[in-house]
Order: structure tokens, then C-alpha cells, then sequence
């Protein structure tokens, strides 16, 4: 398999995960997406979870650091 079929570009990660291309790039810069960046623009490995199913799944007092008792 040839390594450019494994990547996308931030637009095709936006529309395929329903988020705004400014979003996926702050998901780029953050770390919280595997994606690397060439030049000016980032490339997105095509194969992973939607983050927008993550953000989901973490609660908001775990996004925030508060701990339960």
C-alpha cells in the first residue's frame, strides 16, 4: 500500500469527521490527532478514531481535571 493512501488532508479529515477544518487543526497542533505537518499545511493519517466520538466519550469534569471522590 502506497503511504499517500493512508493520509488525508484537513479538509477531507473535517468533512469526514463533521468538524470545522480550524478545528482539526487545533486537534494537529494540540497532539490530539495523529497528523504531521509538511510546509504550510498538515497531513492527517486517515485510519483513526473520529475525535469528535472521544470528546464525547470524556466527560466534562475529566476534561477540566476534576477527580471524583
Amino acid at each position: 500500500m502506497n503511504v499517500l493512501d493512508q493520509i488525508i488532508s484537513v479538509q477531507e479529515a473535517a468533512e469526514l469527521w463533521g468538524l470545522s477544518p480550524d478545528h482539526v487543526k487545533r486537534l494537529c497542533r494540540d497532539g490530539d490527532i495523529i497528523a504531521k505537518k509538511v510546509g504550510n499545511s498538515w497531513v492527517v493519517l486517515k485510519d483513526q478514531d473520529n475525535p469528535k466520538q472521544r470528546e464525547r466519550k470524556t466527560s466534562g469534569s475529566e476534561r477540566i481535571g476534576i477527580k471524583g471522590e
